[in-house]
């Protein structure tokens, strides 16, 4: 028999086992302002899932045996696991933008907000102009010979350019490889060379940050009169769900390139699996070479509802925030600015210490 008391006095928990005449009895002492009765009713299964286990095989080691009940077991393995969906032939993520910029050609799709002099300036751009400028791009990209399954390097600094320049490449034909123009030029030759970059886009400042290799350039700065001289039609289809849409790299916690690759035909999937964000706002500490980034990127310029919030990119500079990096959560130095974030994403194991003053200011909704 299980009993409950709340008070401890001596520790935050405590479990007393008592050998009785008739009966064994175990007591649980914590402290209620740290343990809810639930929690320690779910324990109390444990621990008697344990002793069973126990007694069935008493030569088995207690790292092999059973914790869970069979109805956690089954939550967990299978309702938590009910992930199956049906596959949406012919959806591509491109395309689903495309039916987004005709429906409401013009609501805010991005905004791009950076700071010069103190002040923070907004730069708006809607579906329809989005739409347009990836598609002068795409035409451009398509006479150099871009097309299905062409990689090709996206080298460009945070900025409206990062959205126009993958939806650009997708609109080819071709598959982006995204660059952060912050990484060691090691890393970026290596990268471009591993991938056979046959086209790599850059703008600006990044011209100078370009790796050594073979891939033709277009600078979307320098060539942006040639550029603007092209169709802003949607280009012929080149690629379907069964090509590439990107190639990432990404070092994980090993320290070792990793290579992940996505196919075009995962775009409706991806708008269905990420619905619970609509008119939410989302924390997302990253670079945009990060494969989630990328995946949040196409989210918000796919809403479910039309009058949802636009994708808001912003430098650096405008959050204060120092440096841009998973574990740097702890650089945020006006978390108060996070007061109406309803979501934090993270890509690795992230101790929660980092995360204490950040998640203070969070509503907890």
């Amino acid at each position: 028999m299980i009993r409950y008391w709340q008070q401890s006095q001596e520790t935050d928990i405590q479990l007393w086992l008592m050998n009785l005449p008739n009966n064994q009895y175990g007591i649980w002492q914590y402290a209620p302002d740290l343990f809810n009765r639930s929690t320690i009713k779910r324990w109390s299964g444990h621990f008697l899932r344990l002793l069973e286990g126990i007694v069935a095989e008493p030569e088995t080691e207690i790292s092999r045996l059973p914790l869970l009940t069979e109805a956690e077991q089954h939550r967990i393995l299978v309702e938590w696991n009910d992930t199956k969906a049906p596959y949406p032939a012919g959806k591509c993520v491109h395309k689903l933008f495309e039916e987004q910029a005709a429906r409401t050609p013009d609501a805010v799709a991005v905004v791009f907000s950076s700071a010069s002099l103190g002040q923070v300036r907004d730069e708006e751009v809607s579906y329809g102009e989005l739409n347009a400028r990836a598609n002068r791009l795409a035409h451009r990209l398509q006479a150099m010979g871009v097309g299905s399954e062409v990689l090709v390097g996206l080298l460009v600094e945070r900025s409206v350019e990062i959205v126009v320049g993958l939806l650009a490449i997708l609109r080819a034909g071709g598959a982006y490889v995204p660059l952060d123009p912050e990484y060691p030029e090691e890393r970026l030759t290596f990268m471009a060379g591993d991938a056979d970059l046959k086209a790599l886009l850059c703008h600006g400042a990044t011209r100078e940050r370009l790796p050594e290799c073979s891939a033709r350039i277009l600078d979307m700065d320098g060539e942006a009169a040639a550029i603007a001289g092209e169709s802003p039609k949607n280009p012929a289809r080149l690629a379907g769900p069964e090509n590439l849409a990107y190639v990432i790299y990404t070092s994980g916690s090993t320290g070792t390139a990793v290579i992940a690759e996505l196919r075009r035909g995962t775009g409706e999937t991806v708008e269905q699996r990420l619905s619970l964000l609509n008119n939410v706002e989302l924390l997302k500490v990253t670079s945009y070479i990060d494969d989630i980034a990328n995946i949040y990127i196409k989210k918000r310029l796919m809403p479910n509802d039309p009058n949802g919030d636009a994708l808001h990119l912003a430098v650096a500079s405008v959050y204060r925030v120092d440096v841009l990096l998973t574990w740097n959560c702890k650089h945020l130095a006006n978390p108060s600015k996070m007061e109406h974030i309803r979501a934090v994403n993270y890509g690795l194991g992230l101790p929660m210490l980092l995360l204490t003053t950040p998640l203070n200011y969070l509503s907890g909704e």
